[in-house]
């Protein structure tokens, strides 16, 4: 006769095991915002999900010089172990300036043996405690310290904060010729890549894929997409699912849809002063609803003076509402020429637009090299475009704001994406 009370008492037990069981994962980020930002709000989605997951996040100095919005977004979550990794060695300088994606992929290479010491470390005193190392996420242009992780034995993913449709033209670029090492050359041909919709100008694909480094770089990203666990995405099926698609069968990693992840909670950025920013929201908080148009073109973008005024221009012509984060040089970008918005805005366009708009002025890394500027009156016409209330793109996209709010929530397909990473760590 079998003991019933002693097999419940076993089940029980096993049970009462799983559920004691940690998890913690390592986390490599690119420290630009526009990479740190969105992995630590998906490493706090994980650890809101399931309190049996840690969280530490290895801090890498990628670039030689420091930001302080990078510094309030790591303050914003204090659950993240963080720790410094003390020793680093890095590319020329010439590198950064020439080809970022050359730079960073360098840079990750260099590096690796020096993650790898520090992530055997919190390997070995885990060992000690009730968690358990289960994994090494890195950013996708640092992807080259995954052989820190091969090395230990442990599983690794790659977490990007690009599109879907950017990952599946990486894919395409690991099924070229091998022989064919030569980056692209600018022609008005189209390129038929798997996961985009419609053929491409080639014209029209990543500047950096036109750069010896930044091609050597992208298709060593490729190559290197195929020894990694999982790629974990800041997008949603519904938004990508052509894309996402592509993804499917041969030797391809599990895609992991985890966003749309945002930064809404962070603290204010130190480098804007806050009588600034107290203007900007009282701005916004009197304008009618869904009249103000946003310009902001990322952490990289800066533009030549050219273009600046070719969109101020556009944009007073539109003569609809606009708050504008407008970028001057940095002093680390030695390509960039304009350091004043001042010196590149129409004469008196402040004077003319105030009470329509507000401008935001930050610091900026990169610009556009003139070559192609988008002229005002047909920037004009795309921002009357987007404002129109009854135009069909104006439907779209607030039809599609409210799939990306669901998508999070319980039963969406980002929070089931989500819940199937947390499954791969017990």
């Amino acid at each position: 006769m079998v003991d019933e009370s002693n097999t419940d008492h076993t089940r029980k037990s096993k049970f009462e095991s799983e559920m004691m069981k940690k998890a913690e994962l390592i986390f490599v980020p690119l420290t630009g915002t526009s990479h740190l930002a969105p992995t630590l709000e998906f490493a706090s989605n994980l650890m809101d999900s399931d309190d049996r997951i840690s969280i530490t996040v290895l801090l890498m100095k990628v670039l030689p010089f420091g930001s302080s919005m990078t510094e309030s977004v790591i303050a914003s979550h204090p659950r993240i172990r963080f720790i410094d990794v003390p020793q680093l060695d890095y590319p020329p300088a010439q590198l950064l300036r020439t080809s970022p994606e050359g730079y960073f992929s360098v840079f990750s290479e260099k590096n690796t043996p020096h993650v790898k010491n520090l992530v055997r470390d919190i390997i070995v005193s885990s060992d000690s405690s009730s968690s358990s190392v289960t994994g090494l996420v890195v950013d996708l242009l640092l992807i080259s310290l995954i052989d820190a992780a091969i090395e230990l034995n442990l599983p690794c993913y790659t977490f990007s904060p690009f599109s879907g449709g950017f990952v599946s033209l990486l894919l395409y670029l690991s099924t070229r010729d091998d022989d064919d090492d030569d980056e692209f050359q600018y022609s008005d041909s189209d390129l038929i890549v798997p996961g985009f919709v419609n053929p491409v100008p080639v014209s029209d694909l990543d500047p950096a894929l036109f750069n010896k480094d930044g091609y050597i770089a992208y298709i060593k990203i490729s190559k290197k997409l195929m020894d990694v666990k999982g790629v974990i995405l800041n997008t949603f099926s519904e938004l990508e699912q052509y894309s996402l698609n592509s993804f499917s069968g041969g030797q391809n990693p599990t895609v992991y849809t985890v966003g749309p992840l945002l930064h809404l909670n962070g603290q204010p950025n130190s480098d804007l002063d806050e009588a600034d920013r107290q203007k900007i929201l009282k701005w916004l908080d009197d304008q009618p609803e869904t009249s103000v148009v946003f310009l902001c073109f990322g952490t990289a973008g800066n533009f030549s003076p050219a273009q600046v005024k070719e969109i101020a221009t556009g944009l007073e012509q539109s003569e609809c509402r606009f708050l504008w984060s407008l970028r001057v040089s940095s002093p680390h970008d030695r390509r960039s020429t304009t350091t004043n918005n001042d010196d590149v805005l129409p004469e008196g366009f402040m004077e003319r637009e105030l009470g329509l708009s507000v401008e935001m002025r930050l610091d900026s890394g990169r610009k556009d090299d003139g070559d192609h500027i988008v002229a005002a009156d047909e920037i004009a016409r795309a921002v009357r475009c987007a404002m129109d209330g009854d135009s069909g793109i104006r439907k779209k996209v607030k039809e599609m704001s409210e799939i990306a709010r669901k998508s999070m929530l319980q039963g969406g397909s980002s929070f089931e994406s989500i819940t199937r990473f947390i499954d791969m760590n017990f």
